[in-house]
C-alpha cells in the first residue's frame, strides 16, 4: 500500500522536558485551544497515555481521527491513527536537546493512502506539510506561556 511519509522539524527555546510534557497534555491543548482549527476531545486518560478524537478540515472536507497518544521508551512522543483517514498511521514527535539550551522537535508521519487520499497522493504531501508546520508553530507560541501541571 502506497504511504505518505514526511518530516518536519521547528525549535523552540524550552528544555526537553518541558516540550515533552506539553506534547502530551492535551488537557491544557483542549483548554488553551493551541490549534484553533482543531477540536479535541479528549475519549480516555490513563497515566501518559490519552486517546483523543481531533476533528478539523482540510480543503474544506472535515475529518474525523481517533488518536492513541503515549510516550515511548526512546522519549518520543507517538500518536498512533487507530481511525480515520491515516488509520494504521503514526506522527511521531522527537525531542533533541540542543547546547544552547533549546530543543529541537522533529515531526515524522507515517500514514497509508487509501481512498481519497490516494487520489490526492500528489497534493497530499504539501498540503500535510503545511498543516503539520502550521501545528508546530502553534506548539512553539503556546510553549512561551505553557506550565506543565497546571
Amino acid at each position: 500500500m502506497p504511504r505518505l511519509q514526511l518530516e518536519r522539524s521547528v525549535t523552540v527555546n524550552w528544555p526537553v522536558e518541558i516540550v515533552r510534557a506539553h506534547f502530551l497534555d492535551f488537557e491544557h491543548h483542549i483548554r488553551a485551544n493551541v490549534h484553533r482549527s482543531i477540536t479535541y476531545t479528549l475519549l480516555a486518560s490513563e497515566g501518559e497515555q490519552r486517546r483523543v478524537r481531533q476533528q478539523f478540515k482540510v480543503l474544506g472536507l472535515p475529518k474525523t481521527d481517533e488518536l492513541l497518544v503515549a510516550p515511548s521508551a526512546d522519549g518520543a512522543v507517538v500518536q498512533s491513527f487507530e481511525k480515520g483517514d491515516f488509520a494504521g498511521g503514526s506522527l511521531v514527535f522527537r525531542f533533541t536537546s540542543l547546547p544552547e539550551g533549546g530543543t529541537r522537535i522533529t515531526a515524522q508521519l507515517d500514514a497509508p493512502l487509501r481512498g481519497m487520499n490516494l487520489l490526492m497522493a500528489p497534493l497530499l504531501p504539501t498540503i500535510v506539510a503545511g498543516l503539520v508546520d502550521a501545528g508546530l508553530e502553534e506548539d512553539r507560541l503556546d510553549l512561551q506561556t505553557y506550565n506543565p501541571g497546571r
